[in-house]
């Protein structure tokens, strides 16, 4: 998870905080982060302006946001 991290850094945001949680518990950063990747059995959560547990705008791989990282920032109609 940390090399998707460092492969997406340069796609956030100036100021803006990714918080890459492993779980919904998120318990390395509780707080409301402006994205959040969530990592389920399927691949990711996407949350914006959230905890790791809120939820998800998007359902993402790792292959889908390495391959198109503006994922992170585009608007998304919710389901």
């Amino acid at each position: 998870m940390r090399d998707l991290g460092r492969a997406l850094a340069a796609h956030v945001p100036e100021g803006a905080v990714l918080h890459l949680s492993g779980c919904a518990k998120g318990c390395a950063h509780p707080a409301v982060a402006p994205l959040t990747l969530t990592a389920t059995a399927a691949g990711f959560d996407l949350i914006r302006n959230g905890t790791a547990a809120d939820a998800a705008l998007a359902h993402v791989t790792a292959d889908e946001l390495l391959a198109r990282p503006a994922l992170l920032t585009e608007t998304f109609n919710a389901p």
